[in-house]
């Protein structure tokens, strides 16, 4: 499926409603996805493709901004020097933040398991670390409670999450979103599970669970 869009030249005050991205540019540099732009085609890497055809839609014109497409990456100096310096600016002025997340093929189960913890303490908080604790035992013979705190790992370990510049992304926004395994998270559930990890034996759970404990740290 062939993407089509044209770049729209505003000064930041003056910009359209629009949708900022956030992603971890990863180690794909091959840009052998087809992209129109302007008319012409303009390839990109899969990576950015898979979020502007996720991001794209089937009723009409959305105006987006993503760094890769509209900083000019062959200006190695001046053009990203000048952008950066406005990038507080710019996911301020979004309508929204979307954080788009790769993630392997059981990312699916991150979501789901996110929403069951969310709940569960909310309505039972009495017994909730009687249950995580239980789960550091159950959790060899479960495949299904492994496999679904595996997903919840693959989450927090993201390599998103150890990028030093996200603050400007995530409190410069003004309603921030995550896209991670086809699940729409609202940020508002990634700080719920932040407090949740530093408050309960939620942490004793993923750090027996996990090879990665330093990447959990750095979620805490």
């Amino acid at each position: 499926m062939d993407l089509e869009a044209e770049f729209i030249y505003r000064r930041l005050e003056d910009a359209p409603l629009y949708d900022a991205i956030s992603h971890v540019w990863g180690s794909d540099a091959h840009k052998d996805h087809p992209f129109i732009l302007h008319g012409k085609r303009f390839p990109v890497t899969k990576k950015v493709y898979d979020i502007l055809l996720s991001m794209s839609s089937l009723f009409g014109d959305r105006d987006i901004w993503i760094d890769s497409l509209c900083i000019d990456q062959d200006d190695t100096y001046y053009e990203k020097r000048h952008q950066i310096s406005k990038m507080v600016g710019i996911y301020k002025a979004a309508v929204s933040v979307h954080i788009c997340l790769e993630g392997p093929d059981n990312s699916w189960l991150a979501g789901q398991y996110l929403q069951e913890i969310l709940i569960f303490h909310a309505i039972a908080p009495g017994i909730f670390d009687a249950v995580m604790l239980e789960n550091v035992y159950n959790r060899r013979s479960d495949k299904w409670l492994s496999a679904r705190i595996d997903g919840l790992l693959d989450l927090i370990n993201n390599q998103w999450f150890r990028r030093i510049w996200i603050v400007q992304e995530f409190v410069a926004g003004y309603h921030i979103v995550v896209h991670y395994g086809g699940s729409c998270i609202p940020w508002e559930d990634i700080i719920r599970l932040h407090h949740i990890v530093t408050t309960t034996n939620l942490s004793m759970l993923l750090r027996y669970s996990t090879n990665k404990p330093g990447n959990l740290n750095r979620f805490l």
